[in-house]
């Protein structure tokens, strides 16, 4: 699985500005990505896509968090959470259930990046 950056706009409390936000993306990718020789995955919702990645990031994958339809962002996303209350017998509570945006022969040829 991919190295994931979680952007979540709930999660920036108080009057930050939009640009300040993106800055801070942009410099975390950037250290992460020189570091470790590895690209992110942006996960977010559509709210926080639109806000802060959407003509900033537009090279990066996306896996995109919606409760609704496929989610349309004008990109084509990689995964999609499409529920936080899926049941397993082999977890406790609530798991996250999550969709790949292709093919089984994508899925395997995804695998082996």
């Amino acid at each position: 699985m991919p190295y994931v950056l979680d952007i979540e706009e709930w999660g920036n409390w108080g009057q930050r500005e939009k640009g300040g936000v993106i800055d801070e993306i942009s410099i975390f990718i950037k250290e992460f990505e020189n570091k470790s020789s590895k690209s992110l995955m942006i996960y977010t919702n559509e709210s926080g896509f639109k806000k802060y990645i959407l003509g900033h990031f537009d090279q990066k994958k996306i896996w995109i968090c919606s409760f609704n339809d496929p989610p349309n962002i004008g990109k084509k996303w990689i995964f999609w959470q499409h529920s936080h209350k899926g049941k397993f017998d082999f977890a406790d509570g609530w798991v996250d259930i999550n969709t790949f945006n292709g093919n089984l022969n994508e899925w395997n040829k995804y695998l082996k990046k």
